[in-house]
């Protein structure tokens, strides 16, 4: 066997992973939805203004940061959805029905109030607004339909109950 060939079966492993290496997210990207994507840069300053709100209602020490930043993913996966099924449906979300959301949340305005935890609320608010104005079966039922992927670091992604599920990878620190 010549060494040529000897590289061959080694090259084809490398290979397949260098192919299957483009669906993993981007390491800069939090979560992903078709060609829409919210950015590392973007979890993290919703997740400083987040962790601010529970600083200033005394409930930090009750949350990791890990916790607050896949709500905060979470958040603004579900905007992802809610824009594309506001789409789908032929509606728009308006801001009266997202302030109907809103105070149906238990510490909703308090973070709403805090302007970059309120810009990923915003995404959440969304889909609730749109659950109210057009069905919660219906949008339960076609949001937990659409392909969102999240960064393997926050965890995966439930899709039932539009949240991110487990702790993620350690190894990849987040807003790397």
């Amino acid at each position: 066997m010549t060494k040529r060939s000897r590289l061959i079966p080694l090259a084809l492993p490398v290979v397949t992973l260098a192919l299957f290496a483009g669906c993993s997210p981007n390491p800069n990207t939090a979560v992903q939805m078709g060609d829409r994507t919210v950015s590392e840069v973007a979890i993290t300053n919703s997740a400083k203004g987040c962790s601010q709100v529970l600083d200033e209602m005394g409930l930090s020490s009750q949350f990791t940061d890990g916790d607050v930043r896949r709500n905060v993913v979470s958040w603004q996966a579900s905007g992802l959805i809610a824009d594309e099924l506001a789409s789908q449906y032929g509606v728009s979300i308006k801001d009266s029905d997202k302030r109907v959301a809103l105070a149906s949340l238990q510490n909703g305005p308090q973070f709403a109030k805090n302007e970059t935890c309120g810009e990923a609320l915003d995404g959440r608010l969304k889909l609730l607004a749109l659950a109210q104005e057009e069905g919660a079966d219906k949008v339960a039922h076609d949001a937990a339909a659409e392909d969102i992927v999240v960064n393997p670091r926050y965890g995966s992604w439930n899709g039932s109950q539009q949240l991110v599920n487990g702790t993620g990878s350690m190894s990849l620190p987040s807003g790397s």
